[in-house]
């Protein structure tokens, strides 16, 4: 993959920026140390997290420029990022049939875990002292909580599909944000250093910051307190918003992967043509022709294949996208 621009750049995926530009997703967002060009699919935050991070500067973002002052502390940001991964917002082994990447047993036609919903995650998903895997531990207990739990590989419902991403979006929020946590330090540190720089025209946070640490911390507890809500359900809205655009971009995908197979499939049809009339006026050799009808069983096959795919995204994305996610399952005892 390819990494993100060297020069400031407002990165916006389209669902994002329908979803994360309003003033108050903005500002909320910017108290949990987050902009909104950090939401978008799996592949687009991998390009904006851990070592890649580096190659971006600033974090210009449009209507942020309340927020933050660039000459003050234009790297934070990316310091924070630069400690993350990109975090599945709904967790991804939910929608996954077989091994990651084999979307073929993926549980609906239209999930895609490159497209699907990220955010940053601080640290690796396995590690319980870290933002991610504070996730993955939240969407544990989400199914331990469960009363009426579907059981192993049962469809979990649209309504328990949500419920489970939401408090994975509460948990990542709160990471880092309560004193009785065992966090790892230095993300936590990168984090709320982040949250200063993102409100370094705050008066409230200007004010403390002059003070010391502790003030400034303190400031950055209030804010965060007071905007986490907002923050979680743009969030919300963001994920639902990009579930949509996944299916979208899903079914266009397959449904041009049909269109290419059955061109070279008629092209294998027609060659196989030409080599079996050129044969019976002599001018074709029989491994040439065996090759021929070789490929065109490839080719048949695949168009067959792919058109197979394609049918099973024939409905409309925007309500296929709800139904997707209802299919989601636990994998697993709680």
């Amino acid at each position: 993959m390819t990494g993100p621009a060297q020069t400031p750049t407002v990165f916006m995926n389209a669902a994002a920026a329908e979803t994360l530009k309003s003033l108050k997703c903005v500002t909320a967002l910017a108290a949990c140390g987050y902009s909104p060009s950090d939401f978008g699919s799996y592949a687009e935050i991998y390009d904006r997290t851990g070592e890649r991070a580096k190659k971006t500067d600033g974090v210009y973002v449009a209507g942020q420029n309340g927020q933050i002052d660039p000459e003050k502390d234009p790297k934070a940001h990316q310091d924070f990022l630069g400690s993350c991964q990109s975090g599945h917002i709904s967790e991804n082994c939910r929608h996954q049939g077989g091994k990651r990447g084999d979307e073929d047993k993926n549980y609906c036609p239209y999930y895609d875990s490159n497209e699907a919903p990220c955010m940053p995650h601080a640290g690796n998903a396995f590690s319980p002292s870290t933002q991610h895997g504070a996730v993955l531990i939240q969407d544990r207990q989400t199914r331990k909580d469960a009363k009426d739990d579907p059981g192993v590989n049962q469809p979990l419902g649209l309504e328990r599909e949500k419920d489970a991403t939401r408090k994975a979006i509460d948990a990542s929020l709160d990471w880092g944000m309560k004193d009785e946590q065992a966090v790892a330090k230095e993300p936590k540190d990168k984090r709320y250093a982040a949250i200063a720089a993102l409100n370094s025209h705050d008066p409230e946070i200007a004010a403390a910051q002059a003070k010391g640490d502790g003030a400034l911390k303190d400031a950055i507890q209030k804010k965060y307190q007071e905007k986490k809500k907002d923050a979680a359900d743009c969030i919300e809205s963001f994920v639902d918003a990009q579930w949509k655009k996944m299916a979208k971009d899903t079914k266009a995908k397959k449904e041009n992967a049909a269109a290419d197979a059955k061109k070279a499939s008629d092209a294998a049809d027609a060659k196989v043509g030409e080599l079996e009339a050129a044969k019976k006026s002599g001018k074709a050799m029989d491994k040439e022709l065996a090759q021929a009808r070789k490929d065109q069983s490839a080719a048949n096959e695949n168009r067959d294949d792919t058109q197979k795919k394609a049918d099973a995204v024939a409905g409309d994305p925007d309500k296929a996208a709800d139904a997707c996610r209802g299919l989601a399952r636990a994998k697993g005892k709680p």
